[in-house]
């Protein structure tokens, strides 16, 4: 390659400190840390677009088996269609390779391909219609009402086919939960009238974490003027429901929505076909025990979610490093949760200032293209921020 765009030579390593004379003895007082488990690559093989994923070790089950291009986009923006899976991806792992995976080639294509069954992932305790759905007293009564709310115009045609498909065909539908003498009238009534202080334990169960509390508030005094906030009188508010942080990601990751989440981390890598232009690349070539890139073809690394990033593998090398509970079994899956925050200014009303910052999270484990999926529900509300008005010199 000519001078100008060869890639410039890495420095020598610095020379390796030499040992000391004599080594300290542990402190009693230290835990013992076991040794990393042995690290080895299983390798998916790669799909249509060369595109393939490399694990330190196998995962239990596959997060994007039997993936459509439905699960992917927001189904409310497209026309529905029959349920069908043609067009699905099978497993990747149904031909790993791998030279340390435990398990003989026969046995590995025929556990690699199963997906969890819904007790693999265990949820809270089931909550009864009429509470779940309060004040209306079951599902069907429930979405026939929302449905009305969403299509004033209940003549159209795309009116009728959100009712075949979003009432009728909704799962836990039944003609049996409207009684002889039900009327929308009746249901609407029953909405209207509904205290919600008489049934804050129902809206919000304790089960989940939400707790009753007393919020007191700092507010100003007309014709007073205080040292610091913490010398103005404080304003008490009944009735603030809150809930810990950690139990709004306990309850997410018992959900149903943690079958599709990447527990485990990997690398993502696409092999290409376009020719080699650097002599090497070992930041990013990817070798394997049992095969190795194509010759002529170039691999690349592949960043498109938080789960294949390099701080991801490196907090989950730090997890599995660490010492495991004593009373897990050995095929328990340690992971870990990270959390994504965001907040960002919300406009408030259609006319006029009104806004506020709110403060909003993600579980790292779950795809960007479910993430943004309006009817996914994944964001989870942490606080909101009033607008804050403030004098500085430096603002004119």
């Amino acid at each position: 390659l000519p001078a100008h765009i060869r890639p410039p030579t890495p420095p020598p390593r610095p020379p390796t400190p030499p040992p000391a004379d004599s080594e300290e003895e542990p402190r009693a007082d230290e835990p013992d840390v076991e040794p990393a488990a042995l690290v080895f690559t299983i390798r998916t093989e790669p799909n249509a677009f060369g595109v393939y994923r490399e694990y330190t070790r196998r995962p239990q089950h596959d997060p994007e088996e039997m993936k459509t291009f439905k699960d992917f986009i927001d189904p409310a923006a497209f026309p529905e269609a029959a349920p069908s899976t043609e067009g699905c991806m099978p497993s990747a792992f149904q031909a790993v390779r791998g030279s340390n995976s435990g398990l003989p080639p026969s046995q590995a294509s025929a556990t690699s391909s199963r997906s969890p069954s819904p007790s693999c992932f265990p949820s809270p305790s089931a909550i009864p219609d009429q509470q779940l759905y309060a004040p209306m007293r079951n599902v069907s009564e429930f979405r026939l009402l929302q449905w009305q709310y969403n299509h004033p115009n209940s003549s159209s045609n795309r009116a009728v086919n959100a009712l075949v498909r979003d009432v009728f065909q909704a799962e836990g539908f039944s003609v049996s939960h409207f009684p002889p003498g039900f009327t929308i009238e009746g249901a609407q009534a029953r909405m209207e009238s509904w205290d919600t202080q008489d049934d804050l334990t129902t809206l919000f169960p304790t089960e989940y974490g939400w707790q009753n509390a007393r919020v007191l508030i700092r507010i100003p005094k007309e014709g007073v003027k205080f040292i610091s906030e913490e010398h103005a009188p404080q304003y008490p508010v009944d009735d603030v429901l809150i809930r810990d942080l950690l139990d709004i990601f306990v309850a997410t990751y018992e959900s149903s929505a943690a079958r599709d989440f990447h527990w485990i981390p990997h690398r993502m890598l696409c092999r290409t076909r376009s020719p080699i232009i650097h002599a090497s690349l070992p930041e990013e070539s990817v070798q394997s025990s049992t095969s190795t890139p194509p010759q002529g073809r170039r691999v690349r690394r592949v960043y498109t979610e938080f789960y294949n990033s390099d701080e991801m593998l490196e907090a989950d090398a730090d997890l599995q490093a660490r010492p495991r509970h004593p009373d897990d079994p050995p095929d328990l899956e340690y992971a870990v949760g990270p959390i994504l925050l965001w907040s960002d200014s919300t406009h408030l009303a259609s006319f006029g200032t009104a806004s506020l910052w709110p403060v909003y999270a993600y579980t790292g484990l779950q795809s960007k293209y479910t993430r943004g999926r309006p009817t996914s529900f994944s964001a989870q509300h942490i606080a909101y921020i009033p607008s804050v008005c403030f004098h500085s010199p430096l603002v004119p």
